[in-house]
C-alpha cells in the first residue's frame, strides 16, 4: 500500500496530479490513485495501479505529454480540467505538437477514483454535470 499525500480538498488532488504526470512521478501518481482507479482514453478503459503505471510507461518513450491546465472547475468530487498539451520528442525535448483537449477527474476520499479524457472542454463539461459557473482558481 502506498503512503497517501496529504490532500483535502478536489482542487488540491487534481493540482497534485498535474505535478505528478508533468515530473511523470510513478510513485506519487499511485499515491493519489484509488487502487481500482479507471483510466478512461480513446483507446479504452483500463483500472488500477498496473493500468496507470502501463500508460506512464508508455509516455517516457518517443513523444511525451506535458500538460497545462488553462481553467479549472470543481463542484463536489468532480473536477473538469481545460488543458493544453505539448507533445515533446524524449530524446532531444524538440516540440512534437499540441492540441487542447479536457479531462474529468473524479476524486473520493482525497484519491483520483476515475480520470477520463475528452475532445474538448464542452463534452467534459456533459459528462460531468459541471458549467462555467464552477469555474475557479487553479494554483
Amino acid at each position: 500500500m502506498h503512503e497517501r499525500l496529504p490532500v483535502t480538498s478536489s482542487l488540491e488532488v487534481a493540482a497534485a496530479w498535474e505535478r505528478a504526470m508533468n515530473d511523470f512521478d510513478e510513485e506519487a501518481l499511485i499515491a493519489l490513485a484509488h487502487e481500482d482507479l479507471e483510466l478512461v482514453t480513446p483507446g479504452g478503459t483500463r483500472r488500477g495501479h498496473d493500468a496507470l503505471k502501463g500508460w506512464l510507461t508508455k509516455q517516457t518513450y518517443g513523444v511525451a505529454p506535458r500538460f497545462e491546465t488553462r481553467r479549472v472547475f470543481v463542484r463536489g468530487e468532480n473536477v473538469v480540467a481545460d488543458l493544453h498539451v505539448e507533445f515533446r520528442y524524449v530524446d532531444g525535448g524538440e516540440v512534437g505538437g499540441s492540441q487542447d483537449t479536457a479531462i474529468v477527474l473524479v476524486v473520493q476520499d482525497g484519491l483520483v477514483r476515475r480520470v477520463t479524457a475528452h475532445p474538448d472542454l464542452s463534452s467534459a463539461f456533459s459528462a460531468s454535470g459541471l458549467d462555467e459557473a464552477d469555474e475557479t482558481d487553479f494554483a
